[in-house]
């Protein structure tokens, strides 16, 4: 009887098992995997309601001024980027580009991008008979996307 609980109090000193220590490692590292990959989507998803923020900002400014000058505008800076704001300009985010791509007596269009997410673009329809509309579409074209005539709040 002795020498069992001998063999047992010595295999109770011993610790854990290289088996068992592998397992815990392995654990370990499948829940850091899966919380890298939720935090990668959460950040995408953060810069993707910045454009959308963004886009919102800028319909609220084009319509002040059309309010006072009943036109749009068809420029960015014309509407205003400064950090100063004044009525009928806003502030981009960080990072957010926008294009205006055309402008007519009843709407307007433009798009958006942020420098952080290339494989996106929101683009932004205003028309007075059809309303607004903020899409954002994924995927980069073949050729790539550039900055080039986008104007960037911190540029």
């Amino acid at each position: 009887m002795q020498h069992i609980l001998r063999r047992t109090a010595r295999r109770a000193r011993r610790g854990f098992t290289m088996i068992e220590l592998i397992a815990v490692v392995a654990v370990i590292a499948i829940l850091v995997g899966v919380a890298q990959m939720n935090f990668g989507q959460t950040k995408e998803d953060a810069y993707q309601r910045a454009m959308e923020s963004d886009a919102k900002n800028f319909m609220t400014a084009q319509e002040q001024h059309y309010n006072r000058h009943d036109r749009y505008m068809a420029t960015v800076q014309a509407v205003g980027t400064a950090a100063t704001a004044t009525a009928g300009s806003f502030r981009l985010s960080d990072d957010v580009g926008i294009r205006v791509t055309g402008v007519t007596q009843s709407g307007y269009t433009a798009e958006l991008e942020h420098r952080k997410l290339k494989k996106m673009k929101c683009a932004l329809n205003f028309s007075t008979t059809s309303g607004a509309r903020v899409v954002c579409t994924g995927g980069l074209p073949e050729s790539g996307w550039t900055e080039t005539g986008y104007t960037f709040q911190n540029s």
